[in-house]
């Protein structure tokens, strides 16, 4: 009785394990075919596996391997980031002008193909790792996840006029930390490709300003994407939302967003919610306290910071949960 009871928990368990599989393959875009690579070959001619651009935008690989200093891992052309995991990641362009005389607008993708075909009236989660890089004057919302039954290629620089399933509503402006994003929906069936992007025009591009300088540009590196079956014995951040799939729900009514970052010593914490009875303290890399506030209810608090330039951690207090933030202070 207890070796058949063994042999059915197991049965459980893979059953639980299988349905929780990531269906995207090169999910941390760590399989490469050379190391050589310039930033305008990253996703074209077959040097991601499992990748391609859907449109004449170029998106990026980075990899510690490479010999080409402008996509190398952590230091780059855009900036400075670890890999989530692995050795690598993705970058593209999400919202871009070029300079005159054209003054383009200029959008770009990543592109994969699932291990299997998504299967109709099943919910999926789906989620990813995303940092915005150092060099971008702006941040944007909205960016999405389109998910297609035949991969995408329109002739076009510009975005693809296309509905994504999943939207990010929030602001990612986070250059220190990878930001993680997750949501879900219900597929209609016989889905196979993910494209991943800003599918607005340049008027409805939502753009937040987080730094000076003359790129007009919002630049984002992506690492381990997933996409699996959405399974409540697992997936236990998620829940229903409605019948269109799942939200995640980890600290929803209680995330903290740092802006500017980096900055020069001025800086705004804002919430999407109220929160009450805020305690802040900032200490140094060795750990020490340098600034502390207290806020009674408030979603926005503005704060000066008179430090030397450097690295400061940004611990945040309130209703009974903890979130500590990364602060570059330039």
């Amino acid at each position: 009785m207890k070796k058949l009871l063994f042999f059915i928990g197991c049965l459980l368990f893979l059953d639980s394990y299988s349905f929780s599989q990531n269906l995207v393959p090169n999910s941390s875009f760590e399989n490469i075919t050379t190391c050589t690579s310039t930033i305008i070959l990253g996703f074209t001619g077959g040097i991601v596996a499992d990748c391609s651009s859907p449109s004449n935008g170029t998106a990026d690989v980075f990899n510690s391997c490479s010999s080409a200093a402008q996509v190398q891992v952590p230091t780059n052309n855009f900036g400075f980031e670890s890999a989530h995991t692995g050795n690598g990641y993705a970058g593209a362009g999400f919202y871009s002008f070029e300079g005159p005389p054209t003054s383009q607008y200029y959008i770009e993708y990543i592109q994969v193909k699932l291990d299997t075909i998504l299967v109709a009236n099943k919910i999926y989660c789906a989620s990813l790792y995303i940092n915005l890089a150092n060099i971008s004057k702006y941040a944007i919302k909205n960016f999405g996840m389109y998910f297609s039954n035949n991969p995408i290629y329109q002739l076009t620089n510009s975005n693809l006029h296309l509905n994504p399933q999943i939207i990010d509503t929030n602001y990612i402006a986070d250059t220190l930390n990878w930001v993680h994003f997750a949501s879900g929906f219900t597929a209609i069936g016989g889905e196979r490709y993910l494209t991943i992007g800003n599918f607005n025009d340049s008027i409805h591009s939502d753009t937040l300003s987080v730094r000076s300088g003359s790129g007009d540009v919002a630049y984002y590196y992506i690492d381990d994407v997933d996409v699996h079956l959405y399974n409540p014995a697992i997936d236990s951040c998620c829940v229903c939302n409605g019948n269109n799939g799942i939200k995640e729900q980890e600290n929803e009514n209680w995330q903290w967003a740092l802006l500017p970052n980096p900055n020069n010593g001025e800086f705004r914490l804002s919430t999407k919610y109220k929160a009450h009875n805020i305690q802040i303290e900032i200490t140094d890399v060795l750990g020490q306290l340098i600034y502390t506030t207290q806020q009674k209810e408030t979603n926005t608090i503005n704060i000066t910071l008179n430090q030397p330039p450097g690295l400061y951690f940004v611990t945040l207090l309130a209703d009974n949960k903890r979130q500590v933030i990364k602060l570059m202070k330039e």
